[in-house]
């Protein structure tokens, strides 16, 4: 039955959508019918009106995706579509600003605005023309300010409430520093709620400050899991902190390689961001005489060449035209596909991705936040993605260097030894350190079997 609904997610959401009610398993029943709701959101607004419910995970619709839907269900289910929108603002926060004309009439346009505003206030301010207010959390701002006062005595909860709410570099990198010094017996954490202890711990276990937790507080960790809005996303929170599922600590080279050939697709969006970031991508291949460029139409062809190997990237002129144009033109699916651009284009990006795949790269701001679609659809795909901000820079540097290390003859890329030769990677998760991704692999891999 999984196997069948999957088959007809891109075909038939809706008939997707009807048959994941009828699997066994809750949290597959639950994933599945997300997919599924998603693509009729994409494909068929309508349908997904028809199906609009009090879904938990309402905000994995795109926002632009989420207003179409909202026009077919506003007058039959005003307040779902009001969830609808609000829960994909937030979300979505870059396109639900942007798309500010399309939605400030309703009644509650101007809540909409305020959620998305409260995520990505830079943006909001700079939309408004206005200086942005500090992001801080309040309860962070204050643990912030009494270490600054002097040499302060924090319990336990607090540092990890302090790592749960950490955006800034500057609280994650007190958050790291203080967890270092952790009293894990503190009875302060069997009193912290436990949502607020797997995000703060996870965190925490990212940068490697995690000492053995007492069965106690392994309990705790464990509670909620099934009745959080993301059942999985909090149990792969729970997987970082006890460092369970790790990925491999390499990547087998050849796995990228058909016949002596990495095929490779980097998918650019039509928008400044797209324009900018595609003329990056060229130029950090300019000069070096181990590529050549060849340009068409709608999309540019790179070859580089080492070591009896080649690597071949096809990638869209940031226009619509142009991923029609790559399809074309691809002589076989990808084995590496690369998401660059903002987060809210993902769900173009989405129907490219296939399960030959064998690395995927997501560039894009919070693109730790597309892991479970990535999974789904390229289910044996090593994971590079950005954990906040995506920066133009870096993932041009990542990606040329990964590249550089696939013509190198090399039979492995050992992922730390990868990591530690780049600069500014600091908010982008290897494959192997990808707990969330790893999970959601085996707990595919268990609920099909």
């Amino acid at each position: 039955m999984f196997t069948e609904t999957k088959a007809l997610l891109a075909a038939a959401p809706r008939l997707a959508f009807e048959k994941a009610g009828l699997l066994r398993d809750p949290l597959l029943r639950d994933r599945m019918r997300r997919f599924a709701f998603v693509e009729m959101a994409a494909r068929a607004p309508a349908d997904a009106a028809a199906c609009l419910d009090d879904f938990r995970w309402l905000g994995a619709v795109p926002f632009s995706r989420a207003l179409d839907v909202a026009w077919h269900a506003i007058r039959a289910k005003p307040e779902l579509t009001k969830r609808l929108l609000l829960a994909s603002a937030v979300r979505w926060p870059d396109a639900a600003l942007r798309a500010r004309n399309a939605y400030i009439e309703l009644p509650y346009g101007q809540e909409i605005w305020l959620a998305a505003a409260r995520v990505a206030p830079e943006l909001a301010a700079s939309l408004s023309g206005r200086k942005a207010e500090a992001p801080f959390d309040r309860r962070a701002t204050e643990i912030l300010l009494a270490t600054r006062s002097g040499p302060v005595s924090l319990s336990a909860g607090q540092i990890v409430t302090l790592a749960s709410l950490a955006n800034s570099d500057e609280e994650i990198d007190l958050a790291a520093g203080l967890g270092k010094r952790i009293d894990w017996s503190d009875a302060s954490l069997l009193t912290t709620a436990p949502e607020v202890l797997r995000a703060g711990l996870s965190l925490l276990a990212s940068y490697g400050v995690l000492g053995d937790l007492p069965a106690a507080l392994r309990d705790r960790i464990r509670t909620g899991v099934e009745a959080a809005e993301d059942p999985v996303g909090e149990a792969a929170k729970v997987a970082a902190i006890e460092r369970i599922n790790l990925g491999p600590a390499s990547l087998r080279i050849a796995d990228l390689f058909v016949d002596g050939v990495s095929l490779q697709r980097h998918v650019f969006h039509d928008d400044d961001d797209g324009v900018e970031s595609f003329q990056s991508f060229l130029d950090a291949y300019a000069g070096d005489p181990a590529w050549k460029l060849e340009r068409f139409a709608s999309h540019v062809r790179l070859t580089g060449t080492g070591a009896g190997r080649r690597v071949v990237i096809f990638a869209n002129v940031p226009m619509r035209a142009g991923q029609a144009a790559v399809t074309a033109a691809l002589p076989a699916k990808p084995a590496v596909i690369v998401h660059r651009g903002h987060d809210h284009h993902f769900g173009a990006t989405r129907p490219l991705l296939s399960a030959e795949a064998r690395l995927v790269f997501l560039g894009s701001c919070r693109g730790m936040s597309n892991v479970e679609e990535v999974v789904m659809r390229c289910p044996r795909a090593a994971m590079i993605a950005a954990r906040t901000v995506g920066v133009t820079a870096v993932n041009d540097a990542i990606l040329k260097a990964l590249n550089s290390r696939l013509l190198s003859g090399a039979a492995e890329l050992n992922w730390d030894e990868f990591w530690g030769g780049l600069r500014g990677a600091r908010d982008y998760v290897p494959p192997h350190r990808n707990h969330g991704a790893v999970y959601l692999s085996d707990f595919y891999r268990r609920a099909t079997q």
